[in-house]
């Protein structure tokens, strides 16, 4: 009897601890999905920041065909550019307008068929509000034929930072936005209004902002959010839970896109390394969430000043030679192009793994870790092709001790991908 009592104890002990062991990998495996108002597949989702609307060698204006055949190059069919008030639009704010220098920026972009948003740059005070509804006004009726979406103001919730911008608060942005929302949409019915892209969403400014009844005053939401240091791109998920609960707060239903997104710049080839290797993570763990477009910052590395980590900010550099960046977003455009399904994300321990479906009907498959590798078993089912971050095919890997690092890696063509 003792015996057979001992048995049922080692038995039921044994059964803990395999009830445990499954518990316990459970809540290893995570899944993600949307957050916000998306469609099931992508619709052009992939952008980039330029500036193209400045002249000088700081920007892109002059060098514009160039800079619009390397977004072309690596995919993206979206760009972001300013519609600077002053000098280009108006001398002063009491002059005569004139359009030829942005007919010619937009000359170029019509001609390289990019979608486009264009930004509404602010007035200085508020003295200026007036002038600057007359500024929304003209230049949303030049161009309404050409740009549907506007956004009003760049990053209002930083504005106060700068001395000039001390005046502005909450309300102000407020009341900037319903007014130049109005007169964009009576300018031109059709229009999409943007809401500032916002640099600290998780910060009170946005809760105020949003608080006031400003829901009707815009068709679609926007970020700015980086990764820095200590900020990997897999901190995302947790922003946008943070900003899905903010909007649900205070009953905002809108679209969201990222218009800013990169790595805070340290100077150097290591940045370099390290923004090629964040970049996919970024515009997939964005999709998963129910982002609609992302919109990478940006173009062109001006690099005049050795010590201004903004100089350094781009896909390529100054003389146009492409950083490890441009490469492996022109490979995630190939591998998850427009008219993908939309991501879905599951996480187990460190390993990271987005899959979708192509418009050509072949499955794919993205698998990465965050920071540190991480050697793992896998289980794939029918035919394939595995390619690094760069597109380049690897073969010969041992499917049993697979090492997967923070550079993505693709499968694609397989009928169905596990960890075992």
């Amino acid at each position: 009897m003792k015996n057979i009592f001992q048995e049922t104890k080692l038995w039921l002990y044994v059964v803990s601890l395999l009830c445990f062991s499954c518990y316990a990998c459970a809540l290893e495996r995570e899944t993600y999905s949307p957050l916000f108002m998306c469609s099931k597949k992508l619709n052009n989702p992939y952008g980039i920041c330029t500036h193209i609307n400045r002249s000088g060698n700081r920007w892109e204006y002059d060098t514009r065909a160039r800079d619009l055949e390397m977004i072309d190059s690596i995919g993206a069919t979206w760009i972001r550019t300013d519609f600077d008030w002053t000098p280009y639009l108006q001398k002063d704010m009491k002059g005569a307008f004139s359009y030829r220098h942005h007919d010619e920026m937009m000359l170029s972009i019509n001609a390289s068929k990019k979608e486009m948003f264009g930004l509404l740059v602010p007035p200085r005070n508020k003295a200026q509000y007036d002038d600057w509804n007359i500024y929304i006004a003209n230049v949303v009726n030049r161009y309404k034929d050409q740009v549907k979406y506007w956004e009003v103001i760049n990053e209002a919730d930083i504005r106060y930072k700068n001395p000039v911008w001390s005046w502005f608060k909450a309300t102000d942005y407020v009341e900037l936005l319903k007014s130049g929302s109005q007169t964009i949409k009576k300018q031109n019915k059709k229009a999409i209004v943007l809401f500032s892209g916002m640099a600290y969403a998780e910060k009170d400014f946005l809760d105020s902002v949003l608080s006031q009844n400003v829901s009707q005053f815009f068709d679609i939401m926007t970020v700015h959010h980086y990764t820095d240091k200590i900020r990997e791109p897999e901190e995302f998920l947790s922003y946008y839970a943070m900003l899905s609960e903010k909007l649900e707060r205070h009953q905002i239903a809108k679209p969201l896109w990222l218009t800013e997104t990169s790595c805070f710049n340290t100077i150097g080839k290591k940045n370099d390394t390290i923004a090629a290797k964040r970049l996919p993570r970024i515009f997939l763990i964005s999709f998963v969430c129910g982002v609609e477009k992302v919109f990478w910052y940006k173009s062109r590395a001006r690099e005049l000043d050795p010590n201004d980590g903004e100089d350094f900010y781009g896909l390529w550099h100054k003389d146009y030679i492409p950083k490890p960046a441009f490469y492996t977003y022109q490979t995630l455009t190939k591998m998850c192009p427009n008219k993908s399904t939309r991501p879905i994300l599951s996480r187990e321990g460190n390993v990271y793994m987005a899959s979708w479906k192509r418009p050509d009907r072949k499955k794919a498959w993205a698998l990465w870790t965050s920071k540190t590798d991480e050697v793992i078993a896998l289980d794939i089912k029918g035919g394939y092709k595995i390619y690094n971050e760069r597109g380049e095919g690897i073969s010969d890997r041992n499917l049993s001790e697979m090492r997967i690092t923070p550079s993505v890696i693709y499968i694609i063509g397989a009928k169905d991908v596990s960890l075992r």
